[in-house]
């Protein structure tokens, strides 16, 4: 018998499963992930990259406690480029993050001895007594060297199934038009999660109402805008975008106060209560108008994830300011959960506690999008991104739910498939028009220390979820007191499975995409 090439197998082997199923969407995308923050901080003790699979180490017999608190955390790692791969996600924002001061000097951990194995436990960082031995962190620093590293990584190519693949940075639209026709290519959008990258660590006496910080800030935001050399001593401007950057993480940057993330527990190791729910500071309004300046450099958007519900009002605010004076300005919200509930209802206007969820199907934490949230964003043509972490977008009446199922049960997949979907469903409920469907997206946080579906635990997952969400649009259930069978048929507005999951898994980020490239809206996965 003759014998095909075997990429020729490979395309008859993809046709082959696109019709058979009838129901795939040709690739996929997600607006948040970190696949490179494990790699990079541990480049130094191991010689892997983005391309390789990440594994935690968690020692059995010390670190009781750690273990215990991470067992939803996945043991290896989600976003890494073969994982891309194999799921077809051919569409990546990857957040780049410098690991907070605080992070690397947890209360109650004294010695640096214990803090290496607790890092390599939950995050899957393997590090050296240096990384924690330190009075001072240059965040911006890192950084750079951590977008360096990226840069390099794109050398790096992987042989699978007899096939060379490869990533690029996309910098333009016609860059994506041709990786997004390449079967061996993956794209990545470069994205900062917090504003402290912008600076570095507090001191003991806090710098971040001084002229010299507002300096330093701005300055560095001029070198992420590719308007001055990226570093020191260089004449080298930063030639790859970076698309958004989240104004907040877990603690206090000087810019604006950051929403609850910490659970009591967490709380007691990571003590993030300085300033929590304050307002944006006068440096942090000067950095957001530097950040989405066009007059000088490449516009950064804002990612509203992590900020406080203050700073939110005041930034939507902002936003329609601009609205008014000509300039449309999309608004971001990578990766989030939605709690259903209106700024003023008193569930959500509730103190952020581990017994606020307590009666509630949705995660309340003002972390989370209330309605005005959804609406603001819909009405900049912004784009929201789900996250993929069970306990962060649901309530604890779906939590006691979950833990009481055997894990890689049936009925574990439905019920995560019924959080999934009324979680992406309250936003087209806050909105009520069809293309409210046009705004929501998957921004899963892989990576990023999250309590996963262990269902769909890697981008390798994503055609399976796509599939289950699809036959669950197509054959509507109640979710319990949360969305009924006829409420969410009225949701849809017509639209069949198969076109909503094309919009949520890629469409919706490569229109958005497109739109910031300066690209003609149109359809990507097809």
């Amino acid at each position: 018998m003759r014998l095909l090439p075997l990429h020729l197998y490979v395309v008859l082997l993809l046709l082959y499963c696109y019709d058979s199923r009838g129901q795939h969407s040709s690739f996929y995308a997600d607006i948040h992930m970190h696949s490179s923050f494990a790699p990079f901080n541990s480049r130094e003790i191991k010689d892997s990259g983005m391309w390789d699979v990440h594994c935690r180490s968690c020692p059995e017999k010390k670190l009781k406690q750690v273990i215990k608190s991470s067992k939803n955390i996945p043991k290896a790692s989600q976003s890494n480029l073969i994982s891309c791969v194999q799921g077809n996600v051919k569409l990546a924002y990857l957040s780049i993050i410098p690991m907070e001061y605080e992070m690397r000097h947890p209360k109650m951990v004294k010695k640096t001895k214990k803090k290496v194995p607790i890092l390599a436990c939950m995050a899957g960082c393997h590090v050296g007594y240096d990384f924690f031995d330190t009075d001072f962190v240059d965040y911006y620093d890192d950084l750079r060297q951590h977008i360096q590293y990226v840069i390099d990584e794109q050398q790096e190519t992987r042989i699978l199934n007899g096939q060379e693949y490869s990533f690029e940075i996309i910098k333009t639209k016609e860059q994506f038009e041709r990786i997004k026709n390449d079967p061996y290519k993956v794209g990545i959008m470069l994205s900062i999660e917090g504003g402290h990258a912008l600076g570095h660590s507090p001191l003991k006496s806090r710098p971040y109402d001084s002229p010299e910080y507002e300096t330093l800030v701005l300055h560095n935001i001029d070198k992420l805008k590719g308007i001055t050399p990226w570093q020191e001593g260089s004449d080298e401007l930063l030639e790859y975008p970076i698309w958004f950057l989240t104004l907040n993480h877990f603690m206090w940057n000087g810019l604006s106060g950051h929403a609850k993330t910490f659970t009591a527990k967490q709380n007691m190791v990571f003590n993030q209560k300085e300033n929590m729910n304050s307002g944006i500071t006068p440096l942090g309004e000067k950095a957001i108008a530097r950040l989405l300046s066009k007059e000088k450099g490449r516009r950064i958007l804002i990612d509203v994830k992590h900020m406080s519900l203050d700073s939110r009002k005041w930034y939507y605010d902002y936003i329609r300011q601009q609205r008014i004076l000509g300039d449309d300005i999309p608004i971001l919200a990578s990766h989030s959960g939605i709690s259903g509930k209106s700024w003023y209802d008193a569930a959500y206007q509730q103190k952020d506690s581990d017994k606020k969820n307590k009666e509630s199907y949705t995660n309340l934490w003002t972390l989370n999008l209330a309605d005005e949230d959804v609406r603001e964003i819909y009405a900049s043509k912004g784009l929201i991104g789900i996250m993929l972490d069970k306990y962060r977008i649901a309530g604890d009446l779906i939590k006691e739910k979950v833990d009481a199922l055997p894990n890689h049960s049936e009925e574990k997949r439905q019920l995560y498939v019924k959080v999934i979907a009324a979680n992406i469903l309250e936003i087209v409920d806050a909105i009520q028009t069809k293309d409210a469907w046009d705004i929501i997206s998957i921004g899963s946080d892989f990576d990023g220390v999250i309590n996963s579906f262990e269902h769909y635990e890697t981008y390798a997952d994503f055609p399976q979820l796509e599939q289950d969400l699809i036959h669950f649009f197509d054959n509507p259930a109640d979710i319990f007191e949360w969305f009924s069978k006829e409420r969410i048929e009225y949701l849809k507005f017509g639209h069949s499975g198969k076109v909503i999951m094309e919009k949520v898994m890629g469409k919706n980020a490569a229109d958005f995409s497109l739109r910031i490239m300066g690209g003609k809206d149109h359809r990507l996965a097809h």
